[in-house]
């Protein structure tokens, strides 16, 4: 009696699991294949390109370039032709500024006191002494520095622009 149990427990089981295999069974589609037609005409929204931001940003690299064209044409030239100049007269007062022999009263109007020391006055004196050309110097480079500033916010600005144009050109073949 027992074997006929087990082997009935065992059929039981196995419709079991059979049924569910059926009844889980996805149901497969076959499609035919659709030949296309002889002539295709492509639908202009699934490829379309806004061609006046296109021609905008184009447009703008060409003003980011005049500008970066001019600025270093005329400011920037001009800048180094300055601190240039600057920095030659700067030697000289260098070199100038050495070589002095300083008064009490140059001393006074350097700020020293009687309580520094030799080196510290003479740290104040020659920092006054160059003090113009300094500042000369200083300003162009200021100058220098601001114009390369604009450059580079102008390429920088280029650099997205070409950014958006190539975004643009991506997306039309997607």
């Amino acid at each position: 009696m027992r074997k006929i149990n087990f082997i009935s427990y065992a059929v039981i089981l196995l419709t079991v699991v059979f049924s569910t295999n059926l009844f889980a069974a996805e149901k497969v589609v076959v499609k035919k294949a659709v030949k296309l037609p002889a002539v295709i005409k492509i639908n202009p929204a699934i490829v379309d390109i806004n061609t006046a931001l296109l021609d905008a940003n184009i447009e703008q690299n060409k003003k980011s370039v005049e500008h970066i064209k001019s600025l270093a044409s005329l400011s920037l030239t001009d800048n180094i032709s300055k601190i240039e100049s600057g920095a030659a007269k700067l030697k000289n007062k260098v070199t100038e500024c050495k070589n002095k022999a300083y008064t009490a009263q140059d001393q006074k109007a350097a700020n020293c006191t009687d309580d520094m020391s030799v080196e510290a006055c003479g740290k104040m004196l020659f920092s006054a002494c160059i003090k113009e050309e300094k500042k000369w110097v200083q300003t162009n480079i200021s100058a220098l520095n601001y114009n390369a500033n604009l450059i580079k916010e102008e390429t920088e600005s280029i650099t997205k622009t070409n950014h958006q144009i190539n975004t643009s050109i991506n997306n039309m073949s997607k």
